[in-house]
């Protein structure tokens, strides 16, 4: 480096005694050696403009995903930022409980990713607890590309605040409408042509299209779990979830609402005729794409991606086996069910007090909602997963047909576009990550509710709501949950449906509706 400056000197020198034809004296030259020595534009230890540190410094990071060092993703973005990373995660499942006890031997990492959202008491009990920090100064100062989106977005800055006004995460941004929505109900299509049947979109078109299933020697036409009426499959087209909602601003809970009834006289309409498994109450979605891939169903409830996807490929040599998504039903023809699957960010990566370096990590996370933290979250490195093509991020063979693994795992290694972290997810990357127009066809399909209208948005609670909330809720969960089975089972009978009413007001369920709506007004206030 020193001898191209004196180069640069040399040149700069023999023009200037050329032009002026002079001689320079020696402050003369002094002077311009101490300004041209800066002539090299990048000094030997300056980092490329888009790493956060122009010093190695490492970050523990822990995330439930325990082998995220392994990757080439990992790998790739401490290159990119310039930021080593200790990767920390749990044993086992119970990951929650894992980081409590990191808390309670003072070991907690600088970085930790978790719904914070579903934090016991919400975030800004995570913030009083001292698991996390309050960000809104340290966002301000430097994570100027969060900063700015969340200016462009106000409803998203909105939902990422608490009541009390505090930023107490780096978010997963699902960056358009078509990204919250990606799980819905999937029909067998060749049974619909075989039959001469439309696709069903209300009520009465699916109770026909199942009774023809049935009669044809489907044995459970419509496999499901039960856990799957919360987001509106089904229960939404009677205006209802099987949990809280709002309709003109106040918040209501499904259960107590007449269209519950009306649910449940539907469906156990159906369990009776033998239109729905059985086994809805026990089952999973292995259950449900095991019932699909041998026959048994003929429509089932899942994602887009790792579900219908899956299944039409693990069925690619039955020629005649065809899925479609279909419309989240409604009572009348030309209505739209009124709730659905709909999920917009989750509050990711939160930095803890136990961070020694605050604004490194503030800055490491705001990469991520960078023009080229965005590409790299969702796409990798160019040249190797992604390619530039007339304009666009195109996937290379390694990403879409890799030989050893199928598109999920690989993805697994190279990126984190399809799941989620600290960056805004590119509908660009889903719709790829969505090979097959069946999968596009139905996420176009499932995005057609009001849910926007009904749903109630990320609300949080103070102290003496919590204490309610935790009180009455588990007890009113845990009754609607069996009763659901038991009325839909025909072991209890609907004409009980008002004791039933009855119990979950004496459990507590009005004082739940109060706590709810009471956060919803703060929510709108804010």
């Amino acid at each position: 480096m020193f001898t191209r400056d004196i180069c640069c000197v040399k040149i700069i020198l023999a023009e200037v005694v050329g032009t002026l034809g002079k001689r320079i004296n020696l402050i003369t030259i002094i002077i311009l050696i101490a300004l041209l020595c800066g002539c090299n534009n990048q000094p030997q230890n300056q980092v490329d403009s888009n790493k956060v540190s122009s010093e190695v410094k490492t970050l523990s990071y822990w995330m439930p995903r325990r082998n995220m060092g392994d990757t080439h993703f990992a790998k790739a973005l401490q290159r990119k930022t310039g930021v080593n990373l200790e990767f920390i995660g749990p044993d086992g499942d119970d990951y929650v409980q894992q980081l409590m006890l990191l808390k309670a031997s003072n070991k907690l990492p600088d970085i930790i990713e978790n719904d914070w959202k579903v934090y016991t008491g919400g975030p800004e009990k995570a913030i009083t607890d001292e698991m996390i920090i309050r960000l809104n100064d340290m966002l301000a100062q430097y994570a100027p590309n969060l900063t700015k989106y969340l200016d462009e977005h106000p409803d998203l800055d909105r939902d990422l605040r608490t009541d009390q006004g505090s930023y107490y995460a780096f978010p997963f941004i699902r960056g358009d409408d078509s990204l919250a929505v990606y799980r819905g109900i999937i029909i067998r299509q060749d049974w619909l042509d075989k039959y001469g049947l439309k696709m069903p979109e209300t009520i009465s078109e699916w109770e026909n299209t199942l009774r023809v299933f049935k009669q044809n020697g489907v044995e459970y036409p419509l496999t499901l779990d039960k856990s799957f009426f919360e987001e509106g499959a089904f229960i939404g087209a009677y205006g209802i979830n099987s949990v809280f909602f709002q309709q003109n601003g106040i918040v209501k809970f499904g259960p107590l609402e007449d269209g519950y009834f009306d649910f449940l006289s539907t469906f156990a309409r159906w369990y009776k005729e033998g239109l729905i498994d059985v086994n809805f109450a026990t089952n999973n979605t292995n259950n449900s794409d095991r019932n699909i891939l041998t026959g048994k169903s003929g429509a089932f409830i899942h994602g887009a991606g790792g579900g219908m996807g899956n299944i039409i490929k693990k069925m690619s040599d039955n020629k005649e086996f065809k899925l479609s998504g279909a419309p989240y039903p409604s009572l009348n023809k030309g209505e739209l069910s009124k709730l659905g699957q709909y999920h917009t960010f989750d509050g990711i990566a939160a930095v803890s007090p136990a961070c020694k370096d605050i604004p490194l990590a503030v800055k490491f996370l705001d990469y991520g909602y960078s023009k080229e933290g965005m590409m790299f979250y969702n796409f990798g490195v160019e040249g190797e997963t992604y390619n530039i093509i007339d304009g666009k991020p195109i996937y290379t063979d390694l990403i879409v047909n890799n030989p050893n693994h199928s598109m999920m795992e690989i993805m697994y290694d190279y990126i984190r576009g399809h799941s989620s972290g600290p960056f805004i997810q590119m509908k660009e990357c889903i719709s790829q990550y969505y090979t097959l127009p069946e999968q596009r066809e139905a996420v176009e399909r499932w995005v057609k509710t009001d849910v926007k209208k009904y749903r109630l948005p990320d609300i949080t609670f103070v102290d003496s709501e919590i204490s309610v909330i935790s009180d009455v809720m588990p007890d009113i969960k845990n009754y609607k949950d069996n009763m659901l089975v038991r009325f839909i089972m025909g072991i209890e009978s609907l004409e009980n449906f008002e004791e039933y009413r009855s119990k979950l007001r004496a459990l507590g369920v009005d004082r739940a509706i109060e706590v709810y709506q009471e956060a919803y007004n703060r929510y709108l206030k804010r």
